[in-house]
This record gives C-alpha cells, structure tokens and sequence, in this order.
C-alpha cells in the first residue's frame, strides 16, 4: 500500500517486479558500484542463470535442444552433433550468449540440408578456435556478411573439387552470378 504524492488514500497495489544484469551484484556492491537497499527486497525470487561460456556442458545441451526445436521446425530428420563439433562449440566465448548459439544452430540446419550429423566443417567460422574471428572484426554487417558469404561459397567450391559449375549448382546459383560473386568477394578461380 502507498499513497500517492498529493493524495490522501492510501492504495492497494500487487506488484511484480522484474529486473536482469550481466553484473555480479555482491561484487558491484562490495566495489561500492551498487547500492544494496534496493537488491533487498529484490532478492526473495532471485534466479541466477549463467553465460553458456561458463556453464560447462551447457553449450552441448542447449545445442542440442536447438537443434531438435529447429529440426521439428523445418521439417528434418533427427539430427546428432559430432564431438568435434561439440568441442569448437566449447572453444568459442560466445559473446552472443544463448542467442548467438540458437542463431548458429539454426544457420547450420539450414545451410546443410542433407547433414544428418553436423560435424566441424558444417559450424561457420566465428565460432572455429583456431583461425577465430571475433565479431569486434567487422565494423559493419555488410563486413561479417561478406566474411561468411565467402567462407560459406569457398566450402561449396571445395565440396565440388573446384568445379566452379556443380558449386553454383550446390549453391543453387546460376555460373555467372557465382562467378560475379568470387570476383566480388576476392575468391580467385581455380577451374
């Protein structure tokens, strides 16, 4: 209950407040960074949920959550995940937290239509340790777009032993717009 400034009845109210941080609030507090009044009555339902880079076997349950979610979605087949996979998975700090993990899950599904295992190969390199490229990288989306197009069509070229033919049609592109493409994002022809 409370009453409002200038009012003279008090009112009744029920109230459910719900509030999030990325910061340790003990430690903020202890750094003088927070004041503790307002956590008090705060604290009596807190629930602390950890970045996936911190809760160890977290990134494999949850990709592989994703990746039944997706598959029901899209109307695929039951999918399994390598252990090599898993690994790259558990090298990346996903910066993204739960999000980038369910947006990378997704982009591999669909990416790879006939996988019913995703391997290493199949996880786009952001998320590669050896070779990782941080999303601090790219000043612009076009950048990071351009930096996965062209990972994603130089895959596609080896994939079909650099027969700049079949990878247009495993791109479902026509030749002179890969070609167009190559050019485009520096990939040299090597038919």
């Amino acid at each position: 209950m409370f009453t409002p400034v200038g009012g003279t009845q008090p009112l009744r109210v029920d109230v459910r407040l719900i509030a999030s941080t990325n910061k340790d609030l003990e430690e903020e507090i202890a750094k003088g960074n927070f004041r503790e009044e307002p956590l008090l009555p705060a604290q009596c339902c807190a629930v602390l949920c950890f970045p996936v880079a911190r809760a160890q076997a977290g990134y494999s349950l949850l990709a592989r959550e994703f990746l039944a979610e997706f598959g029901r979605q899209y109307g695929r087949p039951r999918m399994e995940i390598g252990e090599e996979a898993l690994e790259s998975l558990a090298q990346y700090h996903w910066p993204g937290n739960v999000r980038e993990l369910k947006n990378v899950i997704e982009r591999v599904l669909i990416l790879n239509p006939r996988a019913l295992r995703i391997e290493r190969k199949h996880l786009p390199p952001l998320t590669h340790k050896s070779g990782s490229r941080s999303t601090e990288e790219f000043s612009t989306l076009q950048q990071a777009r351009d930096a996965y197009e062209r990972e994603y069509i130089l895959k596609k070229i080896e994939e079909a032993r650099n027969n700049i033919s079949h990878a247009a049609e495993l791109l479902g592109l026509e030749r002179s717009h890969l070609y167009r493409k190559m050019k485009a994002l520096g990939i040299g022809v090597r038919e």
